[in-house]
């Protein structure tokens, strides 16, 4: 059928490539580069039609995320300046001052009747707190009012160390209103009230007043013009001790006995050192 192999050739040009292996090694390196080509040519396509299809969404994703960024950094910076701004407005106070008289300054942080007392506070005095209070409240009265309130650890303005129940100070400066109270008591009978009353009449204009007391012994409020308490005053003991006569008080001083008599007016007169007075 074939005279020779050139005949096969002739008929078969595709086998040209097995009579030239160089022939044979061209055709495969362009077999090759049109594969790499038609690869490329797909992958372009592939590309266009990917961003073609999810181009916009993606541009619009990123967009979103650089805005959302932008704007949590934003607010972050507004929160610090909120923050910072509370800070400076919460900035605890350091510097109190008792509204009450004979404020007792603990030597630990509870109110048991065991603690030891280190010191007590005049109305008007200024101490210093040192950042710590008990997470416990207690309750007192002050005043004729029920406060609950925890204990401050302070600092007197003599050095001094110790709790104080916080209800009892003021942030700021008290005006310390002073007082002379002549308190008439009598536990045995009630003949003492016009004895009171009397010596009442004579030291009108004294700045001295006078006042009747039946009950309460432990707690006397001290009342000024307008009715407002300024102090109060503990007369118990000495009640228990004398049952009947006149007790002698004046803001930040001790209390001073003084029996009945019928010169009871001069005796008050003298003890607050009034002299001479011409109401008696």
């Amino acid at each position: 059928m074939f005279n020779n192999i050139n005949d096969l050739y002739s008929i078969f040009p595709e086998y040209n490539d097995l009579k030239n292996p160089e022939n044979q090694q061209e055709t495969e390196l362009k077999s090759v580069q049109k594969i790499k080509n038609i690869s490329n040519e797909n992958l372009l396509k592939d590309q266009k039609n990917f961003w073609a299809s999810y181009g916009i969404p993606i541009f619009i994703g990123v967009c979103f995320f650089i805005i959302t960024f932008a704007y949590s950094i934003y607010n972050k910076s507004i929160n610090d300046e909120i923050t910072s701004s509370n800070l400076i407005e919460k900035k605890e106070i350091n510097e109190y001052y008792a509204w009450v008289d004979n404020l007792r300054v603990r030597k630990d942080s509870n109110m048991n009747e065991e603690n030891e007392v280190i010191t007590s506070l005049d109305e008007g005095e200024k101490i210093f707190y040192m950042g710590i209070k008990t997470e416990k409240s207690f309750s007192a009265k002050l005043r004729g009012k029920f406060i609950h309130a925890p204990l401050y650890k302070i600092k007197t303005s003599n050095d001094k160390i110790g709790w104080v129940f916080s209800g009892g100070l003021s942030v700021m400066p008290v005006n310390v209103e002073n007082y002379k109270v002549a308190l008439f008591f009598d536990d045995i009978s009630i003949s003492s009230e016009d004895i009171s009353i009397n010596v009442m009449n004579e030291l009108v204009g004294s700045g001295i007043d006078v006042i009747y007391i039946d009950h309460k012994y432990f707690e006397v409020p001290i009342v000024n013009n307008q009715n407002k308490i300024i102090g109060v005053e503990d007369i118990s003991k000495k009640v228990k001790k004398y049952k009947k006569g006149i007790i002698c008080v004046e803001k930040g001083k001790r209390q001073h006995f003084i029996p009945f008599s019928p010169n009871v007016s001069f005796e008050i007169l003298k003890y607050f050192g009034i002299e001479f007075y011409q109401g008696c």
